[in-house]
């Protein structure tokens, strides 16, 4: 009994590894993700920077705008794409508590 017990516990040991190890690379991937994030993040900021106004040429300004539009709008979509990401983690998380529970 003793030994069955410990062949459990050593059972038990190596799941809970196996998930720490893939709990890990879920994490550096997101790591990733976000560091990518943020890259893009300063690129569409030098982006808006550069779309700034220096004359007053209303034509300028309003394509200018435009393009401002167009870069918000991908920004928007950015972030609703980390959304979704960080959503895909936290289910997986759920989902391996859920089953270490069973």
């Amino acid at each position: 009994k003793k030994q069955a017990t410990q062949e459990a516990l050593n059972h038990v040991k190596k799941q809970l590894a196996e998930k720490a190890e893939e709990m890990r690379r879920k994490q550096e991937g997101f790591d990733r993700m976000e560091q990518v994030r943020q890259e893009r993040i300063l690129e569409l900021q030098r982006e808006v920077d550069q779309l700034m106004p220096e004359d007053g040429d209303v034509q300028v300004v309003a394509a200018q705008m435009d393009q401002l539009n167009a870069v918000m709008t991908e920004m928007e979509e950015e972030s609703a794409r980390s959304v979704r990401h960080l959503y895909d983690i936290q289910k997986s998380t759920l989902q391996l508590i859920a089953k270490k529970g069973e």
